[in-house]
């Protein structure tokens, strides 16, 4: 009998103080060309902490940023096969995988980032998430990347000033049919190759928006900036389809909530490093030329006709998404 008391007082004991379980955790492996430091990073940081608190700590983030995996191609690679659980790539990158993403870089074709802003979340976030589903890819969210400029080692300033150039290009048939169109000989490169392509003279101009430029510090081998504001990157932020269909339903809901206005923050983030970073980079000796109507007029001229072909390269619903922007850009016109 006293054996039996002391036996369960011992048990009581030990059940008071043994360490509470420990919660198993999904790894969540995020992965991003971009910079720390960065807005972009700063944006996979709070959709981090958010993913942790929404699903209780059962799903734990990990951010592999400056191409730590791989530059964008092989990254977006692996998010499709499942062997990486997402990421934030560009839409020049995505635009190889899916095909109508490109239509959004067509080049001359935003009249001001109100009109860019009010179609993309009007008309085209939810025309993406079933063909980016259709490519293994689940769409979380579109964010901020910004205007593309062209820099170059010599001035660019009209479309002809371009000729003979070699400047990289991504591998997508918007960013070389935009130099194609221009007669130069460009040189299709990751991200992660830029700096020391230009550095080497590999290369010798590139059209990219200015964080990149400033961040990767491309300025530094390519001194002479135009502000042509003649294409628009997105970002997305992706994950694994194959590995998003194994989870359970409340782990999908908390991936899929991003921090709350995290959208407009992006815009607000990036675009608010515009004049900093041009300040800095006039400071550091670098020429800075922003196209006057004729100059632009020139350039639309040169591009004329390049949405149209951009469709039919494409494929898949790519000229459906042109019809879709052209539509709800008059819509933003009217006032709608």
């Amino acid at each position: 009998m006293k054996f039996s008391f002391v036996r369960v007082a011992l048990t009581a004991a030990f059940v008071l103080t043994a360490p509470a379980p420990v919660l198993a955790q999904t790894e969540v492996r995020l992965a991003s060309v971009a910079p720390e430091g960065t807005p972009w990073i700063d944006s996979m940081t709070r959709y981090r902490d958010a993913v942790a608190a929404n699903s209780d700590g059962s799903l734990a983030v990990q951010l592999y940023p400056s191409g730590q995996l791989g530059d964008e191609l092989q990254t977006l690679a692996q998010i499709r096969r499942g062997r990486i659980e997402g990421g934030f790539v560009s839409s020049a990158a995505l635009a190889g995988v899916v095909p109508e993403v490109a239509m959004v870089e067509t080049p001359f074709l935003w009249t001001d980032a109100e009109e860019l802003d009010a179609v993309i979340d009007g008309a085209l976030f939810d025309a993406f998430q079933p063909l980016f589903a259709e490519r293994d890819l689940i769409l979380v969210d579109l964010l901020e990347v910004g205007w593309v400029h062209i820099l170059a080692n010599r001035p660019v300033i009209l479309p002809e000033d371009a000729r003979d150039l070699r400047p990289r290009a991504i591998e997508t048939a918007a960013s070389q049919g935009f130099w194609r169109r221009l007669d130069a000989n460009a040189v299709a490169l990751p991200y992660t190759d830029v700096l020391p392509s230009l550095q080497t003279g590999l290369v010798n101009g590139t059209d990219n928006e200015l964080v990149s430029i400033f961040f990767s510090e491309f300025f530094t081998a390519a001194p002479h900036l135009t502000l042509t504001y003649h294409s628009y990157n997105f970002g997305a932020l992706v994950l694994s389809k194959r590995w998003f269909d194994s989870l359970p339903p409340e782990e999908q809901a908390a991936l899929m909530k991003t921090p709350e206005g995290e959208r407009a923050r992006s815009r607000d983030e990036v675009r608010g490093l515009q004049e900093w970073i041009l300040s800095q980079m006039g400071e550091a000796g670098v020429s800075i030329v922003e196209l006057d109507d004729a100059q632009r007029a020139a350039w639309e001229t040169a591009m004329d006709g390049f949405e149209a072909e951009l469709a039919e390269t494409q494929g898949g619903a790519s000229a459906e998404i042109a019809a879709r922007i052209a539509e709800a850009k008059a819509a933003v016109a009217a006032g709608q």
